[in-house]
């Protein structure tokens, strides 16, 4: 059996004003979705309905696979195990919670911003291990910094206007009135 995530006539509003418009779209084990929008079209709405932190108002999302509740610790948190966490820095704290949500025995992972304030060391370590992870998980990654999205995404979509767009290249996001250049 094929382990995936599948969302069909996913719609939400707030208030009258409608986020997301009848979405569809698959993602299976070692897809890695990026996807794109402005601030307020509805990307995080999307993760939180994901995540179960907010509800269903129309829509089926279908999860096969198992569920397990055990966290595990990774290779690369051992270089901050020596100090609390509240004297990390808020880089530090990012990658770290990274790499234990990575690391959930979930098939599927939701990344919301992983690349916000995160030293550019850290994001090459994070592209890898997202791209080594994808072998055996899914990932749908929202982040503005929507090269390093490109870099690991082998599926890209942009919501705009309450609907998802499919994207194929850096150029379609200025197209569609995303970002000013490529």
């Amino acid at each position: 059996m094929t382990e995936a995530i599948s969302i069909s006539g996913l719609t939400h509003r707030f208030g009258s004003r409608v986020i997301l418009n009848d979405i569809n779209f698959e993602l299976k084990a070692g897809e890695i979705i990026g996807l794109f929008g402005r601030n307020g079209t509805g990307k995080s709405t999307l993760l939180n309905i994901l995540y179960g932190s907010l509800k269903i108002q129309h829509g089926i999302i279908k999860i096969n696979g198992d569920e397990q509740n055990k966290i595990f610790r990774s290779e690369g948190i051992y270089r901050m195990e020596k100090h609390k966490i509240g004297s990390l820095s808020m880089g530090e704290k990012k990658y770290l919670q990274f790499l234990m949500t990575v690391h959930l025995p979930q098939k599927f992972v939701l990344l919301d911003e992983p690349f916000a304030m995160i030293d550019p060391l850290y994001r090459d370590i994070i592209k890898d291990k997202i791209v080594e992870l994808s072998a055996t998980k899914g990932f749908i990654l929202t982040d503005h910094y929507y090269r390093d999205v490109f870099d690991v995404a082998n599926k890209r979509f942009l919501i705009k206007e309450a609907a998802l767009k499919q994207i194929t290249s850096i150029t379609d996001l200025k197209n569609e009135g995303y970002i000013s250049g490529a």
